[in-house]
Formats: structure tokens, sequence, C-alpha cells
């Protein structure tokens, strides 16, 4: 069985897209649900994004490539952050929070293929300390979904 090889500015510049599409999914789940505490929680998530792509370009411009600006519509959509979009109409706090897991799921598996590639250890490092983030928003946004699904 062939891999696919994908060099390190293709994996970084992948997680820089999933990290700003991450950013602006948090950002309109917050605005569309209603309670103070978990509005505070889903900025602060769009705001540890925006933290990552800081880390990632600055990787990037180390590298002397120029880091993607913005995610893809078709990434968007392949990470779940379009499904958001519908959902937030409706104000429905479990599908929102749904919506973010689903994308979390898809995040976490773009930070665990990038760890599996080949890269100098200092980006290993920052790559992997962002995934143990990643995996535990993950979790937390699990346990919210079960959580909205109760009530």
């Amino acid at each position: 069985m062939q891999t696919e090889t994908i060099s390190i500015e293709e994996s970084i510049g992948h997680l820089i897209e999933v990290c700003h599409d991450g950013q602006s999914g948090f950002e309109a789940a917050a605005d569309a649900v209603s309670d103070a505490t978990l509005k505070m929680e889903l900025l602060r998530y769009s705001r540890q994004s925006a933290q990552f792509i800081t880390d990632l370009e600055q990787t990037m411009r180390e590298l002397g490539q120029t880091p993607p600006t913005h995610g893809t519509i078709t990434g968007a959509l392949r990470r779940g952050w379009m499904h958001l979009a519908r959902v937030i109409t409706r104000g429905d706090e479990h599908a929102i929070l749904k919506a973010c897991k689903s994308a979390m799921d898809n995040a976490v598996e773009a930070y665990t293929a990038a760890l599996q590639s080949t890269l100098p250890a200092d980006m290993q490092e920052l790559i992997a300390a962002q995934h143990r983030v990643i995996s535990s928003v993950q979790v937390r946004i699990q346990s919210l979904c079960e959580m909205a699904k109760t009530q």
C-alpha cells in the first residue's frame, strides 16, 4: 500500500486552513447561542484558533513559505462548519454544538495526520501541543453537546 507524501508546507498550510475555519466557526456559534457562559467559552475557542494560526503562520514563514490567509470553502464543507450555518438559523444550541463537535472531530483528524508526517522536532512539538488542546476542546464540546441534548 502506497502512502501519499505530503510536504511540510502542505501539512502546516492545511492546519492553518483548519484553524481559520475553527476561528470563524466558533465565532459564528458564539453569535448564535443565547447562554452567556457558553457564548464566552465558544469565543475563547475562536481566539485559541486565532493564536494557533499565528503560531503556525510563523512556522510557515520560517520555512520561507507564504501561509494561507483563510480557510477554504471546500475545507469548511469538509470540516463541518458549513453545517453550522444551517443550524444557526434555528438557534438550537444542541444542533450548534453538534456541528461544532463534528468540526472538531475533523480538526483532530487533520492534526493526527500532520503528526504522522515527518516534521522537524520543533514543528512536531508545536503541532503535538496544539493537538492536545484541540483534543481536549473536542471532549469538552462533546460534553456540552450531551448536556444540551438533555435540556
